[in-house]
């Protein structure tokens, strides 16, 4: 289980690349209504914002810095919060922090500073306050927004007002992450991934299937993953997660279909092709999965399984699968094409295993030779020499492989009693 757990260990990592909230764009507007405003806000807000229409943020930066020391007159959230901006711009977010704070103090109705706050807050590592941040953003917007009515495209509310970005959710959820609060993630994007009134997007998902990992509540992303299915039915990637997240689950069953619709609808690459055998395999499904296993060795795979074990384990895993799927002559075929150019101790034995089970002793035979070729020191393949010569009635040869077998420790037991038994059976003869 471990072994499997490791490649579904991926989906934070992936989902980690895409949860930072820096393509958010930072809003220009007024964040509230500059009709009362005094005088020398609206100056410095339409110089500022003709210097940044040129192209000059540098500028347009001063020249609200400059009209916030002159007076306290122009302390004003639409001027902190332009300020607060234009810093974001320049990429300098720790300076913008106390501008956009200060904004959100005095226009807490104001869903745009929220937002420009989060995402200071989250560029400066601040991920506690960023995620409250952009929660807070998504309620004070969700409120805000009523009837709907659809504006070029766009809907809004009687006032005009856009409706919520389900994207502050995610973002929101993407910064308690970050924060290590797996549990107040795991509320925020199972709301989003669940309630978002339009399609899902798959990053929504991908967070969410992370977040209920972390929190240890894998089962809370089932909803989330199965709205991701009804959505993307077709996209093979949206199946590999809903894969993964099954088998976070405990439910390999379930992530070996899924696994394999997602391959169906795009093949798996060679070296993601071991994994799907893995699930199978652990699904009680070992057709399929020595097929995996089989694709995965046609295509040249070289790299490690899953099991971080040399290809020849990709070899052994395979003709396992096909005889656990009584198909004996295809983990025959298998075998025998990979030690004709590799040489393998352990797949000799697995062939003469396989060769004495279905009673072709000389084959077994021959098999177990090419072992002890390779590894005269070790017992296994001298012990099953002797059962095979004892199988064909040939107790001389039996006792001298035997006796080899006697000089390991791991297999002198076993030889004795085989010895025993040769010599009962000669004397009774």
């Amino acid at each position: 289980m471990r072994r499997l757990l490791t490649f579904a260990g991926v989906i934070w990592l992936l989902a980690g690349a895409v949860l930072s909230p820096a393509v958010v764009p930072a809003h220009a507007g007024d964040p509230r209504d500059l009709a009362g405003a005094p005088a020398a806000v609206r100056r410095a807000l339409f110089r500022a914002e003709t210097a940044r229409q040129q192209g000059d943020l540098e500028t347009a930066q001063r020249l609200l810095a400059e009209s916030l020391a002159d007076s306290p007159a122009t302390d004003h959230p639409a001027l902190r919060h332009r300020l607060g901006v234009c810093l974001l711009e320049l990429d300098r977010p720790g300076e913008a922090l106390p501008h956009l704070r200060r904004a959100g103090a005095m226009a807490p109705g104001e869903d745009e500073v929220w937002r420009d706050l989060g995402r200071a807050a989250y560029e400066t590592g601040a991920y506690t306050e960023a995620a409250t941040a952009f929660t807070r953003a998504y309620r004070v917007a969700s409120a805000r927004h009523q009837d709907s009515d659809r504006v070029a495209g766009t809907p809004r509310d009687a006032a005009g007002h856009p409706a919520p970005d389900p994207r502050l959710l995610y973002f929101g959820g993407a910064a308690w992450l970050q924060a290590d609060r797996p549990d107040s993630a795991l509320a925020v994007l199972e709301t989003l991934a669940t309630a978002a009134p339009d399609t899902v997007a798959q990053e929504w998902v991908a967070a969410l299937v992370s977040a209920a990992a972390a929190a240890d509540q894998p089962r809370r992303a089932d909803t989330g993953v199965a709205r991701l299915l009804r959505d993307h039915s077709q996209r093979a990637a949206a199946w590999r997660l809903a894969s993964q997240q099954a088998q976070l689950a405990g439910d390999l069953s379930l992530a070996a279909v899924r696994l394999q619709v997602s391959d169906w609808l795009a093949p798996l690459p060679p070296a993601e092709l071991p994994h799907l055998a893995e699930l199978n395999a652990a699904a009680g499904a070992p057709r399929r999965a020595a097929r995996a296993y089989a694709r995965a060795i046609a295509a040249g795979w070289r790299g490690t399984s899953v099991a971080d074990q040399p290809n020849e384990s990709l070899v052994e895993r395979a003709a396992v699968a096909w005889l656990r799927a009584h198909e004996p002559d295809s983990a025959r075929v298998v075998l025998r094409e990979e030690l004709t150019n590799r040489p393998n101790q352990r797949l000799y034995l697995l062939l003469g295993d396989l060769e004495y089970g279905i009673q072709r002793w000389g084959q077994a035979a021959a098999a177990y030779t090419e072992a002890s070729k390779l590894a005269p020191d070790e017992g296994r393949a001298w012990l099953m020499l002797g059962a095979c010569e004892v199988r064909r009635q040939r107790p001389a040869v039996a006792v001298e492989h035997l006796k080899r077998a006697m000089t390991d420790s791991t297999t002198a037991a076993r030889a004795r009693s085989l010895l025993r038994q040769v010599a009962v059976s000669s004397r009774t003869k």
